[in-house]
C-alpha cells in the first residue's frame, strides 16, 4: 500500500493539532486548577463535583443565617438588657414612692420620671431589625406590636409565634421572641381583689397579693372561688377565714389591738394588711378580680407601670392616700 506525500502531511498536522489541543487543555486545567473542564472530560466525577457544589451552596446558606441568627438574638439581648435597666429604675422610684413622709407634689414628681421611663420602655419593646421588623411582634415583623390606647392601658397587636431559622439540614433555632410570652404574660401578683359584703367603720383593708405562688398553688391551695374573713361580734379583733365555696372553716386569728399598728394576715401564700380597729361583724370577700366577668390573671410590665404612676398621680396627700399608695406599691 502506498502512502501519498498529501496523506503523510495531513497525519502530521493532525498529530500536531492533536499535541497543541492538548497542550492547551493542559495549561487551561493548570490555570483554573480544575482536572474536569467539562462533563464529557468524566462524567461520574462531573456529577460527584455538581453534588458537592449544591452541598456547598447549601452550607454558605447555613453559615449566613447562622450570622443573620447571631446579629438577631444580639439585638434583641441588648433591647432586654437595657428593658431590665429601666425596670431596676422603676423599682427603685417604686419604693421611694413608699415613703409615706413624701408629699402629693414629692408623689407627682416619680410620678413624671415613671412616665418617661415607660415612654422608653415603650419604644424598646417597639425595636425593629436591620430589616425593619419588629423584633417583638411574633410572626407579625410588619406590625407595631405595642400601641398605647386612649384610656392609657396598653394592647399588644402581635401573635404568640416565635421566628426561626435553618442553620442545619435538621437544626431550627429561634431568632426572636413574641411580645406577649416576653412583656404581657407575667402573673400579676395581685390578681385578687377585697370586697366588704358591708360598712367597714373602723378597718381598712389593704389590696391582697400573692406573695408565695408556691403555698398559693400548693397543698392545700389557696380556694379557686376565694375566702371571706369575718370579724367576731363579741371579741371585734378575733377573725374567722372560711371558704367561699364550698363554704368551710380554714383558719383564724386575732388582729393586734393597737390601731395604729398595722396587722398583717398571711394565708396560702397570700397577704392582707388590716389598717385601724375592726367594731366586729365586719365581713371581707378574698376573691380573684375580675374584667368583663373573667377572672384576670397577668398584667402586662407596661400597665403596671401605669397603675402605679395613676395611683401616685390621683393619691390625696392624706393618712389614707397614704394606704393607697402602699397597696400600689406593693402590687
Amino acid at each position: 500500500m502506498r502512502i501519498s506525500t498529501l496523506q503523510a502531511f495531513n497525519n502530521g498536522v493532525a498529530g500536531l493539532q492533536r499535541n497543541y489541543a492538548n497542550v492547551t487543555r493542559t495549561q487551561e486545567q493548570i490555570s483554573t486548577g480544575n482536572r474536569i473542564l467539562t462533563p464529557a472530560d468524566d462524567p461520574v466525577a462531573s456529577v460527584r463535583l455538581l453534588q458537592l457544589e449544591q452541598q456547598q451552596n447549601v452550607l454558605n446558606q447555613y453559615a449566613e443565617n447562622l450570622t443573620a441568627a447571631k446579629n438577631s438574638l444580639t439585638q434583641e439581648e441588648v433591647s432586654l438588657n437595657s428593658a431590665n435597666t429601666i425596670l431596676q429604675r422603676v423599682r427603685e422610684l417604686a419604693v421611694q414612692a413608699g415613703n409615706g413622709a413624701l408629699s402629693s407634689k414629692d408623689r407627682a414628681s416619680i410620678a413624671a420620671e415613671l412616665q418617661e421611663r415607660e415612654d422608653e420602655l415603650l419604644g424598646l419593646m417597639n425595636t425593629r431589625n436591620a430589616r425593619g421588623e419588629y423584633l417583638f411582634a411574633g410572626f407579625q415583623g410588619k406590625t407595631q406590636p405595642f400601641v398605647r390606647q386612649a384610656d392609657g392601658s396598653y394592647a399588644y397587636q402581635g401573635d404568640e409565634g416565635q421566628r426561626k431559622i435553618q442553620i442545619a439540614s435538621s437544626l431550627d433555632i429561634p431568632i426572636s421572641d413574641n411580645g406577649k410570652k416576653t412583656f404581657v404574660n407575667i402573673t400579676d401578683a395581685g390578681r385578687l381583689q377585697a370586697t366588704p359584703t358591708g360598712a367597714l367603720p373602723g378597718l381598712r383593708v389593704g389590696a391582697p397579693l400573692v406573695q408565695d405562688e408556691v403555698a398559693f398553688s400548693g397543698t392545700p391551695a389557696f380556694p379557686p372561688g376565694g375566702i371571706e374573713i369575718e370579724f367576731d361580734t363579741v371579741n371585734p379583733q378575733n377573725y374567722e377565714i372560711r371558704s367561699i365555696a364550698p363554704p368551710a372553716v380554714l383558719g383564724s386569728g386575732t388582729l393586734d389591738s393597737d390601731p395604729a399598728k398595722q396587722d398583717k394576715l398571711v394565708f396560702r401564700g397570700v397577704v392582707v394588711n388590716f389598717d385601724g380597729t375592726p367594731a366586729g361583724g365586719e365581713l371581707v370577700q378574698i376573691t380573684p378580680r375580675q374584667v368583663g366577668g373573667v377572672d384576670v390573671q397577668k398584667q402586662g410590665v407596661l400597665d403596671s407601670i401605669a397603675t402605679l404612676r395613676q395611683a401616685l398621680l390621683d393619691a390625696p396627700d392624706t393618712p389614707n392616700g397614704n394606704l393607697q399608695v402602699r397597696d400600689a406599691v406593693a402590687v
